[in-house]
This record gives C-alpha cells, sequence and structure tokens, in this order.
C-alpha cells in the first residue's frame, strides 16, 4: 500500500462517517442528543466496517485478535504503561500554560470540577471504551501497518499510520500529538509482538484512564497547578519516558520468550 493510498481510505472514513451523522441530522430531529449520539456510533462502525469489506483482504482476518495468545502478565503492565504515558503527553496537553509561562502571564487554576454526564458524553464515552479502541486498532495498526510494510520500512510506516491516526481525532486539537505519540507506542508493540489484542487492551486502558479523569480528576488538577511547572514536573516527564521505556522493554521480552509447556 502506498502513502496516498493510505490517506484515501483514511478520508473515505472521515467522509462516510461525518455523511451519516449529517444524514441523521437532517432527517432525526438535531436537537435530540440520543439519536444524535447513536447515530455517532453506528456512522464509526458503519464507516470503517465499509473500508474493511471493501478493502481488507487476505487471510489477516483469521484469528484477528489472538486473546487466547496474550501473556496473562502484560496486561497489568499496560496499566503504569498508560500512567507513564499521562505524564509524557502532559505537557502537550498544557501547551497553552506553559506558552504562558513563557511570556511571564498570570496562570490561572486549572479549577477543574465534574458537573456530571451531559447525553453526548455519555455516547461519546461509550464509543471510547467499546468501539474505538477495535476498530481504530484494527485499522490504524493491524490493517495499515501490515499493508504499509510491504512498501515502506518500519519507521516509516510507524510514522504514517500515526500520523494518520492523529489527524482522525482533529476534532481536539490539543491530542494531536499525544495521539500521534500513542499511535508510535500502539503500532511499535503490534509490530513486535505481532498481537493486536496487545493494542486493543492498551487503547481500552487509555480510554478508561482518560474517562477517569475526567469524572474523578479534580484532585489530580489542582495538584497539577501546584507543581507549576516547576522542578517536579519536568521530573515526572523525564520518569514518565524511563518508564515507558523499561516497560516497553519488559514487555517485549515476556512476549517474545518462548511459552511454558
Amino acid at each position: 500500500m502506498s502513502f496516498t493510498k493510505a490517506v484515501l481510505l483514511t478520508l473515505l472514513i472521515f467522509i462516510i462517517e461525518a455523511g451519516i451523522v449529517l444524514t441523521s441530522l437532517f432527517v432525526f430531529d438535531s436537537k435530540n442528543a440520543h439519536l444524535h449520539g447513536i447515530s455517532v456510533i453506528i456512522a464509526r462502525v458503519v464507516a470503517y466496517s465499509t473500508v474493511f469489506i471493501l478493502f481488507w483482504r487476505g487471510n489477516d482476518q483469521k484469528g484477528i485478535f489472538q486473546f487466547s495468545k496474550l501473556r496473562p502478565v502484560v496486561i497489568p503492565l499496560l496499566l503504569p504503561l498508560i500512567v507513564a504515558t499521562e505524564f509524557i503527553f502532559r505537557p502537550f496537553f498544557d501547551y497553552d500554560r506553559i506558552l504562558m509561562l513563557i511570556n511571564n502571564q498570570e496562570l490561572p487554576n486549572y479549577n477543574y470540577s465534574f458537573q456530571g454526564f451531559t447525553a453526548k458524553q455519555i455516547y461519546s464515552s461509550i464509543a471510547a471504551l467499546l468501539v474505538a479502541p477495535i476498530i481504530e486498532e484494527l485499522f490504524f495498526r493491524k490493517f495499515l501497518i501490515t499493508e504499509l510494510l510491504k512498501k515502506y520500512s518500519i519507521s516509516i510506516t510507524l510514522l504514517v499510520s500515526s500520523f494518520l491516526f492523529a489527524i482522525i481525532h482533529w476534532e481536539t486539537p490539543v491530542n494531536l500529538l499525544p495521539s500521534f505519540l500513542f499511535g508510535l507506542l500502539s503500532g511499535f508493540i503490534y509490530f513486535k509482538t505481532k498481537n493486536i489484542a496487545y493494542s486493543v487492551l492498551l487503547h481500552f486502558f487509555a480510554n478508561i484512564a482518560s474517562l477517569i479523569l475526567t469524572i474523578e480528576g479534580a484532585a489530580y488538577y489542582k495538584w497539577l497547578s501546584w507543581l507549576n511547572f516547576g522542578f517536579l514536573y519536568w521530573t515526572l516527564f523525564i520518569i514518565g519516558i524511563i518508564s515507558c521505556l523499561g516497560i516497553l522493554k519488559y514487555i517485549l521480552l515476556i512476549t517474545n520468550r518462548p511459552a511454558k509447556l
């Protein structure tokens, strides 16, 4: 697969998804949050499924998830890996606040408090937990990486698949760089383990962590305000990188070790 085809397939997913959502808004009551939320989930599933049916050829679909081949000891390691990525990604999320600090502007407190889920957030959470980890990992990791590797090196392949994964999250611009980095991490794990189930679980845990911060993140964001981008803040960033590399190395060591009979 060429880079151009990968871009066009990603664009096709976006067009199908957007077309279904806009059609539902036109046909149904645009003010009905529940119908809109359901239509977004359906649109996402239909868009990815259409591309899979039309363009995913060969025998790669057989035994696609390989959950039976997962090493149980690896699964708990994905949780601290997600914590490490939070510290790595945090400066990207705080980009605007860091700029304010550089320009000697007074930083406002995070002042975060959870006010309860809106209907839109409920359906977004359902999509993030039950839909996105499966269909996005299948497309951006298993399908794109497998096909791109037939023409490009692993470095180019990971960069392309991660770039497209980030672009599909255009609705949250602050998440573009973290999404790109997460794509590199998930793609590398899939490439090394040859088991997409690890990437699906990693994605699932990442979205659960995001949901937990949405609901119970007040104390965490208050703590971040206290850190005020000082020495401890950037120490955690460095610790996050070191921890991520260490955990990743250990995961790859375990998954590449022959299973005991």
